[in-house]
């Protein structure tokens, strides 16, 4: 997580403990129920509310796709460049706000995985380490060449948009009327 995203815990009965890994972190805790109350209220912030989850869910299927669907080295490569769009402003520098062991973690591979990657990413000139925390992306359609799948390299900055659903589509008839879903008299 990277300044500004959310956390957020739904309909949880049982005791949560959330850590902060990142350095220079905080954490904020607010009810959902007051949260939807101001929502109400004010619908600049419900506007904005609402692209944040779509960010964060976003955000979400990009990870599925890179942890089930690509090698190593490729997810180091599309963590880097998603990390890059999100927090230099594209430049291509990089301060990682994990360890190693926390990469790892996040990409579900293990520690020596990542540091292989970096050197492979290194000695391929995608990469340059400048320290332990440092990367700065010195190729960048190297880096994303490396990834042959097209829904891992729209990671890099991509301009994802969210397909609705078709149920939600637009009713032609009627202008500005979401379609829902017909239920068959025997789907009760």
């Amino acid at each position: 997580m990277l300044p500004g995203d959310f956390f957020v815990v739904v309909n949880r009965h049982d005791d949560l403990t959330v850590e902060a890994i990142a350095e220079d972190t905080a954490l904020a805790s607010y009810l959902g129920q007051k949260v939807e109350q101001l929502a109400q209220r004010d619908t600049e912030f419900a506007r904005e509310l609402r692209d944040v989850a779509f960010q964060a869910l976003s955000r979400i299927q990009d990870q599925l796709l890179i942890i089930g669907g690509v090698t190593a080295v490729e997810k180091v490569g599309s963590f880097l460049l998603a990390l890059a769009s999100r927090s230099s402003g594209g430049r291509g520098q990089v301060v990682l706000p994990l360890t190693r062991y926390d990469v790892a973690e996040y990409l579900a591979v293990s520690v020596e995985t990542v540091c292989r990657s970096f050197t492979s990413l290194q000695q391929r000139g995608a990469i340059r380490l400048a320290g332990k925390r440092t990367v700065r992306i010195v190729n960048r359609n190297a880096l994303e060449e490396k990834n042959d799948n097209d829904s891992v390299r729209k990671l890099s900055g991509s301009n994802s948009r969210l397909v609705p659903p078709r149920e939600l589509a637009l009713d032609d008839r009627e202008p500005g009327r979401a379609m829902m879903p017909r239920r068959s008299a025997s789907a009760s």
